[in-house]
């Protein structure tokens, strides 16, 4: 994981071009789990790759002339139905099995540049001037490191990794009750616990640290990444499971496969983006100031900041 590690600390394009790899192996991944998999079928999967492909490029490119994510999925869902129409060589397995990989795999990855992108960190405006960051100068087309400090994507990577170190450790010393034995007989309920409260001291000591202003956040996140961490796990768990597979790849000797390392990340991007779209105000300088709530408070009392347009703009 330094790696990715690495490419979190310097953020921007580093971090799409990133995404973008991850993307392409990954999907790779889910695609050729089903094309291998031993459950009992009629006929041999044959997702498209083709179609996978496009539509990675699609969605970042759609991201730069700033085009709404609906699209994106009108035109992947367009494109894997478009697969029943090939005389006879894909069948409608073929073609949810494309689709899923799309939105479960290339879709959820995106998340991460997307917090990256859309809640940019603070740092990058210290020491410029109101007329630069006026002409654009602290923009995305700039480069620059993104750092530690007010980095929120941070949190999705250390509460994914600390729920995951903290679930092993207690539930291999204390853990007793199987939590989900038909899907992974290994974890345990203690270790899920262990796993939460993990997940809240790194997101916890990360606020406290990096964005103390927002401790209280970064608490928040870590307790519900803790617990959607799990059951991303889980799920790529049971999509093994049920494909009669231990690992989706073999890339890193021991661990599997990239999706096999990323399947907690997947489910916690998502959240820690919409939870920042939710609950945070944000100006037109990048602070983070009132919870959306307070201003839509304000709102129903008639007295509503300017910047809230903004705000609402951000959420559709």
């Amino acid at each position: 994981m330094v790696p990715l590690l690495a490419v979190v600390w310097v953020g921007g394009y580093v971090l799409l071009a990133a995404c973008v790899v991850l993307s392409v192996f990954a999907l790779r991944e889910f695609y050729r789990a089903f094309e291998t998999a031993t459950v009992d079928s009629d006929r041999p999967i044959k997702p498209s790759y083709r179609v996978g492909m496009i539509g990675i490029v699609l969605l970042y490119v759609f991201q730069f002339l700033f085009i709404g994510s609906r699209a994106w999925m009108f035109i992947c869902v367009a494109m894997s139905l478009s697969l029943l129409l090939m005389k006879g060589s894909r069948s409608v397995t073929d073609s949810l099995v494309t689709m899923a990989g799309l939105f479960y795999v290339v879709l959820f990855i995106s998340f991460i540049y997307n917090i990256d992108s859309e809640f940019e960190p603070l740092s990058f405006l210290l020491g410029l001037s109101d007329e630069a960051v006026g002409a654009g100068a602290g923009s995305q087309s700039m480069l620059y490191i993104h750092g530690f400090r007010y980095n929120f994507v941070w949190l999705v990577v250390l509460s994914a990794l600390a729920t995951d170190i903290f679930a092993y450790f207690i539930g291999s010393k204390w853990g007793r009750r199987k939590l989900a034995p038909s899907v992974s007989p290994n974890k345990t309920v203690e270790g899920s616990v262990g796993g939460i409260f993990g997940s809240v001291a790194a997101c916890g000591i990360f606020g406290y640290i990096a964005m103390p202003e927002f401790l209280v956040h970064c608490i928040v996140i870590g307790a519900l990444g803790g617990v959607v961490s799990q059951i991303g796990d889980l799920t790529a768990s049971a999509i093994k499971r049920r494909l009669g597979m231990k690992d989706f790849g073999n890339l890193i000797p021991g661990h599997g496969g990239l999706l096999d390392r990323v399947d907690s990340i997947l489910f916690t991007a998502p959240l820690v983006y919409i939870y920042l779209s939710l609950v945070s105000g944000w100006t037109l300088n990048g602070d983070m100031q009132t919870p959306v709530f307070g201003y839509l408070w304000e709102a129903m009392n008639g007295t509503v900041d300017s910047s809230v347009s903004d705000i609402l703009g951000r959420m559709n």
